[in-house]
């Protein structure tokens, strides 16, 4: 998803395959969950292609390779391919974009609501006195922030990576603590910034006796 020529660099993996029986392996965003669910904070620019099941095996049926498993994980977040060589492809690769086309489209349609809502219920919380807070400081927040431009309404950011403990969010400067943080100066709101976490999040909460209302994202 990094990779702007991303055909030319499955084809170099492929020619660099000299044994038959190798196994390629590849984990990338799941894009059909992106804009089916409206998740504008998993799109930023470091990410030039987004892939779904079908035109993934077909970037790779259209390099020689044989896709023997399609899955996602990660709470459906990702998209998972092995492949092998195949130098005898029997068929030429179709790509089905119907899929994909149906969801661009949908997300055009329907962004602006969702980005409006975002937009009022973020400004409400400041003027009610609440003070909000960010769990992960990764990309995901910084899209968010970003996007809706909601900077001033964020006190601060919370991540479990140690390294960036007294560290700032690029393009908003907000700091980043350490979740222990959260003890001295309490959230009336924390916004997770993945839900997978969810559970995670609440006992850590919970055990630090807090009680905020959670949004997870």
């Amino acid at each position: 998803e990094h990779i702007a020529p991303v055909g030319a660099f499955i084809c170099s993996i492929r020619r660099s395959i000299g044994n038959p029986e190798t196994v390629v392996f590849f984990q990338i965003p799941e894009s059909h969950r992106i804009f089916s669910t409206l998740a504008f904070w998993d799109i930023y620019y470091e990410h030039c292609s987004y892939f779904y099941e079908g035109s993934l095996k077909y970037l790779f049926e259209s390099n020689e390779f044989s896709v023997r498993n399609l899955w996602t994980d990660y709470d459906d977040q990702y998209l998972m391919a092995d492949a092998v060589v195949s130098n005898h492809m029997t068929q030429k690769p179709v790509a089905n974009l119907a899929p994909m086309e149906a969801d661009v489209a949908y997300f055009k349609t329907h962004i602006d609501n969702l980005l409006n809502q975002w937009h009022d219920r973020m400004q409400a919380y400041p003027r009610d006195g609440k003070r909000v807070v960010l769990w992960g400081g990764g990309s995901k927040a910084v899209a968010l922030l970003t996007t809706l431009k909601i900077a001033d309404a964020i006190d601060y950011v919370v991540d479990i990576n140690p390294h960036k403990n007294n560290s700032f969010l690029p393009g908003t400067e907000l700091p980043v603590f350490n979740p222990s943080a959260l003890v001295h100066h309490p959230p009336d709101v924390v916004i997770v910034m993945n839900a997978i976490y969810e559970t995670e999040i609440r006992a850590s909460l919970q055990a630090m006796k807090l009680n905020p209302e959670i949004l997870a994202l």
